[in-house]
């Protein structure tokens, strides 16, 4: 086994020397079988990164096995700011080319001065010894080729382990092997960025030019760019793109259908998708806080090294828009489970509303706004009948289908509640009296609000609430019942809120010459809310259900699983990345934040240990959170993750 290590120290940290090191012929590490004249018959294996040291990287080992046995094993540790490191490792066929060889690289958290020993006996897996970051491959050789296998270090990677035989590629575990008549032959350019064909980040992704990209397509991760009035349409292949990862550290995405990015077959030329494993393993999750992307030079290549100059501010952090990477706690904070009843009346005045053109579509991006992903969803049509006004529990209380919708969370309501809004057959031709204080007694709707159950890891909802969407007759007409604003102010006592959207009402509707729009302010008032005016604007529709689905869906969340949030607490700070201002946005701890005290801006936990955001923050927060869902809903797109998490300082 011929090996050959090519030291290049920035790749990995920048505060050393600048020299190249080459372990030439004569100083081979293993087993040598002389330097012949002709075409060697080797893998050259180059190893790069975009994670930040020593913030997530302090060591790095390197491990080469061939046919099975161990060959080479080192660790390098880059805290100290002395040491080098190998950019690439030659390997050359001992016997035959077709003798598999196997290359794995470590990085570890944490100082490891004992690696090159202990792995002659064990080498530790992800999770294991400070190791937090793997990439493992196994190839065999060609005849007189001397070929390049990448071997890159990515932060999707970190703390995923995977089975025998696999390794992480984009957050998800592939198998390990390479076909060898896959890879190109090895040149120092494809390695090291110090040629007029490196990838120019200050040049190709400056922050001032990068455009925030779109969400089109949640179930692929599918974004596009705007691009300005009068701006050139960018060619094909002309994209670049950037994430923020959950630490706020930021990765240049590669051209590469495995762990980069790809391009959407789109005259404009704006539309690229995530490879799938980002997509599942990083996004879906919340573990990329933002997408960026350029329009005006060549899309980076997997084979096309970064600038050294460039790569060195990443790995330093120096060029982070976003100060200091955090460690995070846990994964993203997830909302506490709440609860919503839907009330819609059917009624022929109500007639616009249902149908192809109907609020379906609007609806239906508010149950699948990602913030609303903890929130239950019930439905029913009003306006009721005279049999619902008695005392016993009535049909309020149990929604069924084909005109209800059983209490479900949000995605999957969306999937029962658009049908039945989109069809007009289920708008009566008539305004008969709409029987709101059957609907909203005791033994209707909140009823069926507090007899729920919340689903774990949540103990107690955060909210629980109905929506009313109406345009007339906000008034009680059950005979001998309860009077509406009564029943409203008895469900706000038990912590049941109720809102009210008003809407448009035909010309010709019989209003019994009162103001809908106040009744329903009152009933609101009432009901521990406001009232939403649709009458004029018709985006204030989309503001109000956004408005309402940020209510319920923010400012309250449960423990990361496995986090004990009372250690440390004051040191640790909830951080989410505003999307809209490009700012990372920081809440201290307040220990003054309570439920009963939530004008103190801040985060603290309550009795149950769910993190409470208070005041300022929490308003900034929903502030956020509404304005991403009413883009969405006036662009017919869907409403992108707005990660949020735990994080302390790194040690």
């Amino acid at each position: 086994m011929l090996m050959e290590i090519t030291h290049r120290p920035f790749l990995f940290y920048p505060k050393v020397k600048k020299a190249i090191r080459t372990v030439g012929c004569g100083a081979l590490i293993a087993v040598s079988l002389g330097c012949s004249p002709d075409e060697p018959t080797q893998l050259v294996a180059g190893m790069t990164t975009q994670m930040r040291v020593p913030d997530e990287i302090k060591s790095v080992g390197v491990v080469v096995q061939s046919s099975g046995r161990l060959v080479f094993c080192d660790s390098y540790p880059v805290s100290d700011g002395s040491v080098t490191l190998p950019s690439t490792l030659a390997t050359s066929a001992e016997n035959s080319p077709n003798d598999p060889v196997t290359v794995t690289v470590l990085g570890f958290g944490r100082d490891q001065s004992s690696f090159s020993a202990d792995c002659v006996v064990r080498q530790p897996d992800v999770g294991e010894d400070g190791v937090t970051v793997m990439r493992r491959r196994r190839s065999t050789y060609l005849e007189n080729r001397a070929l390049y296998l990448p071997m890159p270090i990515k932060h999707a990677c970190v703390d995923v382990s995977c089975p025998q035989g696999e390794t992480c590629v984009g957050g998800l575990c592939q198998k390990m092997d390479v076909d060898p008549s896959k890879l190109v032959d090895f040149d120092d350019r494809l390695v090291f960025g110090k040629t007029n064909t490196c990838f120019d980040v200050g040049g190709y992704l400056p922050p001032t030019k990068s455009i925030p990209a779109q969400l089109v397509d949640a179930d692929t991760c599918e974004f596009r760019i705007d691009i300005p009035q009068g701006a050139s349409v960018p060619a094909h292949g002309s994209l670049n793109v950037r994430i923020v990862h959950e630490n706020f550290t930021s990765e240049v995405l590669d051209l590469d259908e495995a762990e980069g990015f790809v391009l959407v077959d789109d005259p404009t030329g704006t539309r690229f998708r995530l490879a799938p494993s980002l997509c599942t393993s990083r996004y879906k999750t919340g573990k990329i806080l933002g997408v960026w992307a350029t329009k005006f030079c060549a899309s980076k290549t997997p084979l096309q090294p970064i600038c050294e100059d460039d790569l060195q501010e990443i790995v330093s952090g120096e060029s982070s828009l976003y100060g200091p990477a955090a460690c995070v706690s846990g994964s993203r904070l997830v909302p506490t489970e709440s609860a919503l009843y839907v009330l819609m009346d059917r009624s022929d005045s109500m007639r616009a509303y249902f149908g192809p053109d109907g609020l379906h579509q609007l609806l239906s991006l508010s149950l699948e706004d990602p913030v609303f992903e903890r929130t239950r969803v019930a439905f029913s049509l009003l306006p009721g009948q005279a049999s619902d006004c008695g005392e016993a529990t009535n049909r309020f209380a149990a929604p069924t289908g084909p005109e209800g919708v059983p209490f479900m969370f949000a995605k999957d309501a969306r999937e029962a509640v658009a049908p039945i809004i989109a069809n007009e057959g289920n708008v009566w031709n008539s305004d008969s009296p709409v029987m709101f204080d059957a609907a909203l007694s005791a033994h209707g709707a909140y009823a069926a609000l507090k007899n729920l159950t919340p689903t774990a890891p949540t103990k107690d909802f955060n909210r629980r609430a109905v929506l009313v969407l109406g345009n007339r007759d906000f008034l009680s007409h059950c005979a001998g019942g309860s009077d509406l604003l009564d029943l409203v102010s008895a469900a706000r006592a038990e912590g049941l809120y109720t809102y009210f959207v008003v809407l448009k009402a035909p010309p010709a509707t019989d209003q019994q010459g009162r103001d809908p729009l106040a009744d329903a302010a009152q009933l609101a008032l009432a009901g521990g809310t406001e009232v939403f005016d649709a009458t004029q604007d018709p985006n204030a529709g989309a503001l109000a259900l956004q408005t309402i689905t940020a209510d319920l869906g923010s400012c309250l969340y449960d423990a990361p699983e496995g986090v004990a949030v009372v250690n440390d607490i004051a040191h640790r700070t909830v951080t989410y990345l505003n999307p809209l201002t490009n700012v990372r946005e920081t809440i201290p701890y307040n220990e003054h934040c309570t439920e009963q005290v939530s004008g103190d801006s801040g985060w603290n936990t309550d009795a149950l240990g769910r993190i409470r955001i208070c005041g300022y923050a929490c308003e900034t927060l929903r502030d956020t959170a509404k304005m991403l869902s009413v883009s969405a809903a006036q662009s017919g797109q869907p409403v992108a993750v707005l990660p949020i998490h735990l994080t302390e300082p790194c040690k």
